[in-house]
C-alpha cells in the first residue's frame, strides 16, 4: 500500500495519498514511512495542523531527521507562525547543516517574528 500512496503523491493526488497513508496508518500507526508521506502531501494540500500532527508524531520515532523538521517548519510558516517556524528550521539545520529547505525558510522569514 506504501507504494500506491507514493505513487499517488508523485502524481500530484496528494488528497488519494493521503486516503492511502491513512489506511496504513491505521493498521500500524507507527508506519514511518506513512507519516513522512502524509505529513508531506498534507502540507501541499495546505491541512498545516495536520502535516504538523503527523510529522510531530514521525519525529517521536526519528528525532534526528531534519527533512521532518523542515516539514513542520514550513507548515508554520504557512501559518504565520514565524518564531515555531525558525525554531524548527533551526533545529533541521542543527541535525543537518546542509539542508536547503532550512535555509530556504530563513530567507523568506528574514526578521520576521509573531
Amino acid at each position: 500500500m506504501i507504494e500506491i500512496a507514493g505513487q499517488a503523491a508523485a502524481r500530484g493526488d496528494d488528497a488519494g495519498a493521503i486516503e492511502w497513508y491513512r489506511r496504513i496508518l491505521d493498521a500500524d500507526g507507527s508506519q514511518r514511512n506513512a507519516l513522512a508521506g502524509l505529513g508531506v502531501s498534507a502540507l501541499r494540500l495546505g491541512d498545516y495542523d495536520l502535516a504538523i500532527e503527523v510529522t510531530a508524531k514521525l519525529l517521536s520515532h526519528e528525532p534526528a531527521n531534519a527533512q521532518a523538521y523542515a516539514v513542520i517548519a514550513i507548515a508554520y510558516y504557512a501559518k504565520g507562525d514565524y518564531d515555531r517556524a525558525k525554531e524548527n528550521a533551526a533545529k533541521a539545520r542543527d541535525i543537518d547543516p546542509c539542508i536547503r529547505l532550512a535555509d530556504e525558510l530563513d530567507r523568506m522569514l528574514g526578521d520576521r517574528a509573531d
